[in-house]
């Protein structure tokens, strides 16, 4: 018997597939390109120790074209706001981290001479609170990263009084509805500081800090306090709403903490004394207009709004054969309708077609799951698109201001 995980967060679908090593457990998922939840499979995966390497930043520099002048995006893949507790605790200087990692990053990336950073916190859900205040300070130097409202009434600023800023330069982050938690707070205080633009699709809305407390027979578990922005803005519900909102090929409504029939409801607080960037919002008015173009000429948004009238059209189906004949002929139809969809998209970029669907997937499985990838990946092409256009439009050097 399997236990229905939709709308989950990822840390928490996590905590149910954990077990000891080489242990097996059994899943059953549906596929990436399935139209309908009735296409499932089965599949049994072997328990094994997960490294944190495994899970670290990753990184790539990718070289993008704008009116003739050639820029470098620095691409920052972070899964997790990871740290190494024990190593930490135990004052191991090597001890591992996202910031750490993050850091030396952006270290190479100014050696590369890169133009502009791209931290994708897509399906981040999130980790230690500790290491969102630092990755926030390496971008815009030390102060409060977020408020944090006790259960008696007590607000507490957070933040890394000793942290350094690491990248001066123009940044821009890329969420999506399962960016939750510690994504939130780092996307919600780069929004805040005006430090750089927030691109993708509304987060997840998870504002809460919840604890466990062991009883007799099972836990209890106990909200004691509530995330806040700098600017006085929860979290909580709402999440992030981004600056540039890109097509998303499935209904986010579906999931979030909004979805949860208890949640607790978005609310406001003071802001905390906080100083912003100086925003270049002559650049940024003509990166919002050049995005909204490419909405109707750019191949690969138009076959994600595809995508999505195709679900769109499908999500209130209300019957389902149940004859072989009958599901048979429509996943032939199915395969057929992606096939031409993405051929469609292939010819438009001046890209060779596939001659079925077998040899579309076929190229579809040669690339490395763990690799940035910059060919298919239609969402994070378009944040590189994005903050290209901005680095293009750029007029004005970032500067202080108080607020």
């Amino acid at each position: 018997m399997f236990e229905d995980v939709t709308g989950w967060r990822i840390d928490e679908v996590v905590q149910k597939v954990r077990g000891e090593p080489q242990t097996f457990v059994t899943l059953e998922i549906i596929p990436a390109d399935a139209e309908d939840n009735s296409v499932r499979k089965i599949i049994e995966i072997e328990r094994e120790i997960v490294e944190l390497e495994e899970r670290a930043a990753k990184s790539k520099i990718y070289s993008l074209n704008k009116n003739g002048s050639e820029y470098k995006i620095g691409i920052i893949d972070l899964p997790s706001f990871y740290l190494d507790f024990e190593a930490w605790q135990a004052r191991d200087p090597n001890y591992k981290s996202s910031s750490k990692d993050v850091k030396n990053i952006l270290d190479e990336f100014k050696k590369q001479s890169v133009d502009a950073v791209l931290v994708d916190l897509r399906n981040n859900s999130g980790g230690a609170l500790t290491e969102a205040n630092k990755l926030t300070g390496l971008f815009t130097s030390a102060g409060a990263t977020l408020q944090i409202k006790e259960s008696n009434g007590n607000i507490i600023p957070w933040g890394d009084a000793r942290v350094r800023q690491a990248w001066s330069k123009p940044m821009a982050v890329l969420v999506n509805r399962y960016s939750a938690s510690a994504s939130e707070i780092f996307a919600g205080a780069i929004q805040d500081y005006q430090r750089g633009l927030v691109i993708g699709q509304r987060t997840f809305g998870k504002g809460t800090v919840q604890r466990l407390d062991n009883l007799s027979e099972g836990q209890l578990k106990i909200t004691e306090s509530k995330f806040y922005r700098v600017s006085g803005d929860s979290t909580q519900s709402r999440g992030i709403d981004p600056d540039i909102v890109l097509p998303s090929t499935w209904d986010i409504e579906t999931v979030g903490e909004s979805s949860l029939p208890t949640h607790l409801p978005w609310d406001k607080i003071k802001p905390t004394r906080y100083r912003t960037f100086t925003e270049d919002s002559i650049a940024i008015e003509k990166t919002i207009v050049a995005f909204e173009e490419r909405l109707f000429t750019d191949p690969n948004l138009i076959y994600l709004k595809d995508v999505r009238s195709r679900y769109d059209q499908n999500k209130n189906k209300m019957e389902l054969s149940l004859n072989i004949e009958e599901r048979r002929s429509e996943q032939d139809e199915r395969k057929q309708w992606l096939l031409e969809v993405e051929n469609k998209r292939r010819s438009s970029l001046g890209m060779e077609i596939f001659k079925d669907y077998e040899s579309m997937n076929e190229f579809n499985d040669n690339f490395d799951p763990e690799d940035i990838d910059t060919i298919r990946d239609y969402s994070l092409l378009q944040g590189i698109e994005i903050i290209g256009d901005y680095i293009d439009s750029e007029s004005n050097f970032l500067s202080w201001r108080n607020t």
